[in-house]
Order: C-alpha cells, then sequence, then structure tokens
C-alpha cells in the first residue's frame, strides 16, 4: 500500500500533465495521442494474460517488483521520442506493466489480510492511490504554471522516480520474499473455483458491460477529453489542467462510499443510476463544445461545471457498476461473470482515448454529437438490464 501510494504521486502528475508535454514538447495532434494510447490498451490487455503466467512462474513478489522497474524506465524513454511512431512503442510499453499491476497487487493484499478484512484492505489501497493522485496533480499544477519544455520533462522524470521508489519499498519490505509467496499460494488454494459459464449464460451480461464500457467514458474525457480541449482549443492557463484532475480526485475521495451505500444493492435503483451517468456525461460533452466559444472567465466557470458534472457521473458508474456486478451474477458462476464484466472497462480503455481524441479534431459540433448519442442509450438501459436478471432468475431455480 505505501509503495501505490509513492508510484500514484508520479502517475498522477503524468495524467495531469502528460498530455501537454506529448503535443506541446512532442508536436504530436490530438488524434495521433489518443490513437497511440489506446493501441497501448489493446496491447496491454492481450498480454495481462501473459503477465500473469510470469507472475506465477517468478513469484507474484517479484513480478511486482519488477513491472514497477519497467515502468520507471518506460517512462524515460518518453524523453527519447521523435515523432509518432516512437510515441506509440513508448506508450505501449507503458501500458502492459500498468495494466499488469493492479490485479497482482490486489492478490497480494488479499493474500496476506484476513478473509473478512479484504474488501476494507482493497478500498484503503484505492484510497491511498487517489490520494498519490491528487498529491500528483497539486505538483502538476505547479509544473504547469511555468510550462516550458524543461519543466514539461520533470512531468515525466518525477513519474519514473516515483515507480522506482516503490520498486525499492516492495523491495525492502519484503513483497518479493518467500512469505508473500506462501500466502498467495494458501489463497488460491482456499479461494480457486473452476465454475464454467457458457456464452449462451453469458451474453446478457456481455450487453450490460457494454452500456457500462460507455459510462466508462469518463475516463478518457477526464484524462485525455478536458487536457486536449484546454490545451489546443482556449486561452485557459496550461495550470487548469492540473486543478481538473485535482478536483475530480479530492470530490470521488470524499463522496464515493456515500453514494454507492445510498443504491443499497438495488439493481432496480443502479438501473436508473446508469441512465443518470449517461445523462451527466453528456452534459459534460456539452461543456466542452462550449470552451472554446466563451471568454477567459467564463470558459473556467464551464470548465468547473463540466468538472464536477464529470465527477458526478464517475462516482454514479463506479456505484451502479459494482451494484449491477454483484446483483445480476448468479452465486455459483460470480468469478467469471466478474470477468465477462470486466470486458467493458477493457473496451474502454482500448476506445475510449481514440474517440475522445478524434472528437477534439474534429470540434464542437462532434461533441455535441456524442452527447446526443450518449442520450440516445438511455432507454436501452432497463430492458437490457432486465434481460440479465431474467437469465439470473433462469438459473437460480431449481432443476426438475
Amino acid at each position: 500500500m505505501i509503495a501505490s501510494l509513492v508510484d500514484s504521486v508520479g502517475t498522477g502528475m503524468y495524467v495531469a500533465g502528460g498530455i501537454i508535454y506529448f503535443t506541446r514538447s512532442l508536436g504530436l495532434s490530438a488524434t495521433q495521442v489518443g490513437t497511440g494510447i489506446s493501441l497501448g490498451a489493446l496491447i496491454a490487455a492481450l498480454c495481462v494474460v501473459g503477465v500473469g503466467r510470469v507472475a506465477d512462474r517468478i513469484g507474484i513478489g517479484r513480478a511486482l517488483v519488477a513491472l514497477q522497474v519497467w515502468s520507471a524506465l518506460a517512462f524515460l524513454c518518453f524523453l527519447l521520442v521523435d515523432g509518432f511512431a516512437a510515441f506509440a512503442l513508448v506508450a505501449c510499453l507503458v501500458a502492459v506493466p500498468e495494466r499488469g499491476w493492479h490485479p497482482l497487487a490486489s492478490t497480494v493484499v488479499s493474500a496476506v489480510v484476513e478473509k473478512e478484512q479484504r474488501t476494507d484492505a482493497l478500498a484503503v489501497m484505492r484510497m491511498l492511490r487517489n490520494t498519490g493522485f491528487a498529491v500528483g496533480g497539486l505538483l502538476a499544477m505547479g509544473t504547469l504554471s511555468v510550462a516550458s519544455n524543461g519543466t514539461l520533462v520533470t512531468v515525466m522524470l518525477v513519474n519514473s522516480l516515483s515507480f522506482g521508489g516503490s520498486a525499492l519499498l516492495l523491495s525492502a519490505l519484503g513483497v518479493a520474499g518467500p512469505k508473500v509467496s506462501e500466502a498467495v499460494a494458501r489463497l488460491r488454494t482456499t479461494d480457486m473455483k473452476s465454475d464454467r459459464v457458457p456464452w449462451r449464460v453469458r451474453l446478457p451480461y456481455v450487453k450490460v458491460a457494454a452500456l457500462d464500457a460507455v459510462c466508462c467514458l469518463h475516463m478518457s474525457l477526464l484524462s485525455i477529453g478536458f487536457p486536449l480541449s484546454i490545451t489546443l482549443w482556449t486561452d485557459l492557463p496550461t495550470w487548469v489542467v492540473g486543478g481538473t484532475y485535482v478536483v475530480n480526485t479530492i470530490f470521488a475521495i470524499s463522496f464515493q462510499r456515500r453514494v454507492s451505500a445510498g443504491l443499497k444493492a438495488s439493481v432496480r435503483t443502479a438501473t436508473v443510476v446508469m441512465g443518470v451517468t449517461l445523462s451527466l456525461l453528456a452534459a459534460t460533452c456539452a461543456a466542452i463544445a462550449l470552451l472554446p466559444e466563451l471568454p477567459v472567465a467564463w470558459g473556467l466557470i464551464c470548465l468547473a461545471v463540466g468538472v464536477l458534472i464529470l465527477t458526478a457521473a464517475e462516482l454514479s458508474q463506479a456505484a451502479a457498476s459494482w451494484t449491477l456486478l454483484l446483483g445480476l451474477a448468479p452465486r455459483d458462476a460470480s468469478a467469471e461473470i466478474y470477468a465477462t464484466f470486466e470486458l467493458g472497462f477493457s473496451a474502454q480503455l482500448v476506445f475510449g482515448p481514440l474517440l475522445v481524441s478524434m472528437l477534439v479534431d474534429h470540434g464542437g459540433n462532434a461533441w455535441l454529437v456524442l452527447a446526443c448519442s450518449l442520450l440516445a442509450l438511455i432507454p436501452f438501459v432497463a430492458p437490457v438490464v432486465k434481460s440479465a436478471e431474467r437469465r439470473r432468475l433462469v438459473e437460480l431455480a431449481p432443476s426438475p
């Protein structure tokens, strides 16, 4: 958890300032940035199973240390990039360890705490990471306020150092040692199941996952949509890019548990909330479309409102997603249904950056088209969820 906090500070600084580095220092277009990030996400999704198998072979603790060292070196490679091809290659090198790190870290945390404490432990780790992101965003604000090429390079250097520091901490705390390996082995012996679920059963959940993937668009809007729009379209100071990330993270930390508790594990309520999420995302797109049409003072107000709306969309999406995941999964096959539901998140990582960056290149009208498309999806939410709910009832019905 301590190591995760350390590397998240650098990651927060990178997410808040990396887009500006790519467009100003490297001279890449919005579409090129989005294409490279999407390609990296695709390669990472294809490699994540292989990373897990290697981790099983060499030990998860050692794999975690190796992935942090890999990330430290990969982010330094951004300083050598001189064109789109090199950028896309480095984006792939960065994405693979990032995608592989989280499931391995969650496995270690789950292995070394009691079963009753796992959920709280993972929640604490997420809170620590969000705190690190906020600190990194604040550091980015200071860096971007004097955004010369030299200070933008600092964003990459600090992120690389944070991963290096995380690797040292993991080694010093014994995460790569035999005790953690033994704990992981015990966890798998007691918790693993081999349930197989045919695709005819999983198909309704895939449809829900597809809608969830659209709702997950808030990730790309925050990390790519707002930074590119501010940098390329407006005269707003560049430090506000870091500010958007800080505001989002602070509100997410403060209100996520309250929003999740408000759903009370109700599938019906979560269905309504998913529709609300789509509405909030549409409103965010409308705010982005307005940014280049407004003077600086009104642009700052529009940006602040847009970020708050986007944060509300993030909170509602996360709460609805987990409620639907837990509420729709048959009790005998939840692990595989979880993996199916994860497909939506993975799809957003691959296609979200490309879509958002292309919208930035095509101007305000394109954002309004996306807003209308999101609103048009709302009537489909309830039928899709009901289909999955009917499938769950069939699976739980006793055999004649």
